[in-house]
């Protein structure tokens, strides 16, 4: 194996657990108990603060989760792509679409989601400074992607209010 081979496989399994960190991140921040968080707040716990804030605004939580996911997705799955055509030629885009199905919904959503809803509470607190800074990071991106959509929904909407009358 060269160098080069060793690191875009050490690249893609890094955005791999990129993709889990991020998966389970959504899991636990929505599934921790609002009461025990609210407990532990009112307790003086800077983390589950930390986590009722980054709840008091679900959408810019959750779509900044849902960047960063997309984001690490793509690029690993591009790379497989590259990386499995380099060794099967054509064949390889098949091959990369295969592997990187199976491994992504195992290593990168069922195992980390079942793991952040089975240590819900305990994750979120641990897993929160870590969101927060993505939140910081992708948060006005997904604020201009949330006014796109609504324009585009709208555009639709009036569109096929126009077509019925």
């Amino acid at each position: 194996m060269t160098a080069d081979l060793a690191l875009l496989i050490g690249i893609i399994v890094l955005l791999i657990v990129a993709s889990a960190f991020f998966s389970s991140a959504e899991t636990a921040l929505t599934a921790a108990s609002d009461a025990r968080m609210r407990q532990l707040a009112s307790k003086g716990n800077r983390r589950a603060r930390l986590v009722e804030r980054l709840r008091d605004d679900r959408e810019g939580l959750i779509g900044s989760i849902l960047i960063g996911n997309n984001a690490v997705n793509v690029i690993a799955s591009a790379l497989a792509t590259s990386l499995f055509i380099s060794l099967f030629d054509e064949a390889g885009v098949l091959w990369a679409t295969i592997v990187m199905t199976v491994v992504l919904v195992v290593f990168a959503e069922v195992m980390p989601k079942t793991y952040a809803l089975t240590y819900s509470d305990k994750y979120a607190l641990a897993i929160a400074p870590a969101i927060q800074v993505v939140v910081v990071l992708l948060n006005p991106l997904a604020v201009g992607l949330r006014f796109l959509a609504s324009q585009l929904i709208r555009k639709r909407a009036v569109r096929s209010r126009i077509l019925r009358h």
